[in-house]
């Protein structure tokens, strides 16, 4: 299974890398934590056949670096920039200079959640102040779908634009299209949406003597209502679900008063008296007695009867 032909992905990732988020309609901010980006912004893409809806995210920043650093740091699989969405990756094939076909097992989303992989060709051109890397999800015999148990996604179209607009200073941009292929909850479309600005962070600081650029001003674009929208309303959707499912109390005030009322102690019950009879013990007889014998003079001291005759000495 596979996504667009390489051709229609560039064709595509091009037109929404083109697009202004401000003026073209559909585009809303998705929300992230991560420093630096001027936007992250996402339009609704298409409706799979069963019933899943595909977006289009574009994650946009401004780096102190080159564009053939970025680009190795991209391209270099030790760097593991992506370590926050894949478990395994390897590449599968070099089909010529600049291209490849690679291999990545996702992360499981949650226990009831298929484990996941892809596919996918990723071509690059590097030109004097430009480099961009375009990619989308191929069939390769290597890794038939089910490999090891994994439902396979798609990457329908990935454009990452790296242009030096200054000595030294490039705008990076990455435009993604990712399919699940399959139903998986909203919860996790949102996820994969914000992993892309945490994707390019992690290139950016992994990539030597590259630093963010700081944004005073980020671009925060509105849901408008549109097919857009949808985004928005399925994490309303989500969050209102997740209070209305929780778990709440209510408190039963006649029962607060009557458990108040009560003491804090149970009094114990009165217990008849038992008498118990007193034996005072024997008192110990005084061990002084004769130091010799009376009888017979033998040396008894603290004996009660006399080693040599055995008179009673007390």
């Amino acid at each position: 299974m596979s996504g667009l032909s390489l051709s229609n992905a560039v064709g595509e990732a091009d037109k929404y890398f083109h697009e202004d988020p401000v003026t073209s309609p559909g585009w809303e901010s998705v929300e992230h934590n991560q420093e630096g980006i001027q936007y992250l912004v996402s339009k609704f893409y298409l409706k799979t056949k069963d019933g899943a809806d595909v977006y289009v995210t574009k994650c946009h920043m401004k780096v102190k670096s080159s564009p053939q650093a970025l680009l190795n740091t991209y391209l270099n699989t030790q760097c593991n920039w992506d370590f926050a969405s894949t478990s395994a990756f390897e590449v599968l094939e070099n089909k010529g200079e600049n291209s490849q076909i690679v291999y990545a097992q996702h992360k499981v989303l949650s226990a009831a959640s298929n484990k996941k992989d892809s596919v996918v060709e990723r071509t690059w051109t590097l030109k004097p102040g430009e480099a961009r890397i375009y990619g989308t999800s191929v069939n390769h015999s290597a890794r038939p779908e089910k490999y090891q148990n994994y439902a396979r996604s798609l990457v329908l179209f990935s454009g990452v634009y790296i242009t030096e607009t200054s000595t030294g200073v490039c705008d990076f941009t990455w435009v993604y299209s990712y399919d699940f292929n399959g139903w998986v909850h909203d919860k996790f479309i949102l996820a994969e949406k914000s992993k892309l600005a945490a994707r390019m962070n992690k290139i950016v600081k992994t990539t030597n003597g590259a630093y963010i650029v700081p944004v005073t001003n980020p671009l925060i674009i509105q849901s408008s209502g549109s097919r857009g929208g949808n985004q928005g309303a399925s994490y309303a959707e989500y969050n209102q679900a997740m209070k209305d499912n929780a778990p709440s109390w209510s408190q039963n005030t006649a029962s607060v008063e009557r458990v108040q009322s009560k003491p804090l102690y149970q009094p114990m019950k009165p217990q008849p008296v038992q008498v118990v009879e007193y034996t005072q013990p024997p008192q110990q007889q005084s061990s002084d007695g004769p130091a010799f014998c009376p009888s017979c003079g033998t040396g008894c001291k603290g004996m009660r009867f006399c080693s040599g005759c055995g008179n009673k000495l007390w």
